[in-house]
């Protein structure tokens, strides 16, 4: 059994990673705005693009050939603004579980104290 200076110590180191993936959070979720916005941008640009450069050539653009074509064109774009959303959603849930052990620490803390 912990002894109740351990446990505190062990809140303390739980309290401190917690601060430190509340930072981390802060940061990916400032990263996969970003991500997302210059995804979302450059898929219109290339929307715009491909419908200019076919109307360039005489020739009339589907909706889906354009999206299609926007789509590969902007893949790499994508795939980081998923990257960026699935971290921070990873990051989210080791939050969750870092509160969950907080939160089991310091029930054990406080029924310790009250051991005889």
């Amino acid at each position: 059994m912990l002894t109740q200076e351990q446990i505190q110590e062990q809140i303390e180191r739980y309290q401190d990673a917690l601060n430190s993936l509340i930072e981390e959070i802060r940061e990916a979720g400032r990263k996969a705005a970003i991500a997302e916005t210059d995804y979302e941008i450059a898929f219109a640009q290339e929307r715009l693009r491909f419908r200019y450069d076919a109307r360039e050539r005489g020739e009339k653009a589907t909706v889906d050939l354009v999206d299609d074509e926007a789509t590969v064109r902007t893949a790499e774009l994508r795939r980081e603004a998923f990257l960026s959303k699935n971290n921070l959603s990873t990051l989210r849930e080791a939050i969750s579980a870092m509160k969950a052990n907080l939160d089991a620490l310091r029930t054990l803390s406080a029924s310790n104290r009250f051991v005889p």
